[in-house]
């Protein structure tokens, strides 16, 4: 992690952004705030991202007081002062009533289902992470199912367009790039990326879920890989692999305590 840190807050430009999540655990935050302390970058911000769990009928088990974590922090440093950043208006995640990017928090923002998640089989998430924790029977199917590349990823890839639009970004270079959430939505808004993965076997598994990405992308109107010329070759050509992501993608909980 202080490797990992340390590239993040080490900026080259002026125009630099680092942006640094907890991930929802208390423990990272307080080790960020201290990296956040120490960098002296012209302005840090605190923005809080408010997940909202889909509604659900209780299953039988027991519910305890404020166990549900809802909440994640983004800790924001930027180069120059944050009063020559422009605020752009806030239409989707204001759930709370933001209205532009002036507030700092995010609200009403969907969980990312499991089932929606890139997997891998035990054999290649133990190559490329190390030993594989299992989940308590009844919460996910993994021999079924195979393992996410991360049990704790909850933020939707929409919600990360928005962000990048939002703090205007034009080159984004990821060091945590996991299954590769900020990935797509860098493919879809036209953002250049470069991504640091732990290994090669994580690189080839991350090509293989951004070429498969990039296909759905180049037939969807309003992206920036979107080829009306092309659009409709493509649909032919590869209908059952785009319908495949359309069905990941679009995925929703039926296992207990899925949410």
């Amino acid at each position: 992690m202080k490797h990992t840190m340390d590239a993040a807050t080490t900026g080259i430009s002026n125009g630099d952004v680092a942006c640094l999540f907890d991930g929802g655990s208390r423990k990272v935050r307080r080790e960020l705030e201290n990296i956040v302390g120490a960098a002296q970058w012209a302005n840090d911000s605190e923005v809080t991202i408010i997940f909202q769990a889909p509604k659900k009928e209780p299953t039988g088990g027991r519910a305890n007081m404020f166990a549900r974590s809802n909440v994640e922090t983004v800790l924001v440093m930027t180069k120059f002062s944050n009063n020559k950043w422009k605020v752009t208006e806030r239409s989707d995640f204001n759930l709370t009533g933001e209205e532009n990017s002036h507030d700092a928090t995010y609200s009403g923002v969907p969980i990312r289902n499991r089932n929606s998640l890139p997997r891998l089989n035990h054999d290649e998430r133990e190559e490329i992470i190390g030993q594989s924790p299992v989940p308590p029977a009844g919460l996910f199917d993994v021999a079924g199912r195979g393992h996410p590349f991360s049990w704790y990823e909850k933020k939707p890839i929409s919600w990360y367009k928005t962000f990048l639009i939002e703090i205007a970004a034009h080159l984004v270079i990821d060091l945590t790039p996991g299954s590769g959430a900020m990935a797509r939505a860098c493919l879809d808004e036209g953002i250049q990326y470069v991504g640091v993965c732990r290994s090669q076997q994580h690189s080839s598994w991350l090509e293989n879920i951004l070429n498969r990405a990039s296909v759905e992308s180049t037939v969807r109107q309003g992206t920036a890989l979107y080829e009306q010329d092309l659009a409709t070759c493509i649909n032919d050509h590869f209908k059952e692999l785009i319908d495949e992501l359309h069905t990941q993608d679009a995925a929703v909980s039926d296992e207990e305590g899925e949410a």
